[in-house]
């Protein structure tokens, strides 16, 4: 019984050590929200939206709206962030794993999994009309204006 108790205990430890890390990466997020028009923000839901799921198009065509076009360029990093995580898993693969379809096929689905996530955390602050950087992509700013 005591066995259990101390499993029970060691996984609330964890889970309390995974809601710090969040929290801290969180922290780290810039919020621009109250620089955009709230006109701007009402009006370009949907383009702002897009750019999680197609993002070079938004970003080539959309030039009005300063809402798109920040939704644009960090769905633009995104975007490129998964081409160069996709090929170094491609590389990965073909180099090293190519024997191991078990492991290739979890590391592509990790990274599918990975850049979904950011996706809809973005996708979540334009139907909020939140100007929030995503988390660890921010990091990473390939395009940055």
């Amino acid at each position: 019984m005591s066995n259990q108790k101390e499993k029970n205990s060691n996984i609330k430890d964890k889970i309390e050590d995974l809601k710090e890390k969040t929290e801290e990466i969180l922290k780290d997020v810039k919020d621009s929200s109250k620089k955009f028009d709230k006109k701007d923000i009402e009006e370009n839901k949907a383009m702002a939206a897009l750019c999680y799921i197609i993002a070079p198009i938004p970003y080539f065509v959309e030039t009005k709206s300063k809402w798109v076009h920040y939704h644009a360029i960090q769905g633009m990093n995104l975007f490129i962030i998964f081409i160069i995580l996709s090929l170094a898993v491609s590389v990965i693969n073909s180099l090293i794993l190519w024997p191991f379809i078990f492991i290739k096929v979890v590391l592509r689905t990790v990274l599918h999994v990975f850049i979904t996530i950011f996706a809809v955390i973005g996708i979540i602050n334009v139907c909020n009309g939140e100007a929030k950087e995503l988390p660890l992509i921010n990091k990473f700013k390939i395009i940055k204006k």
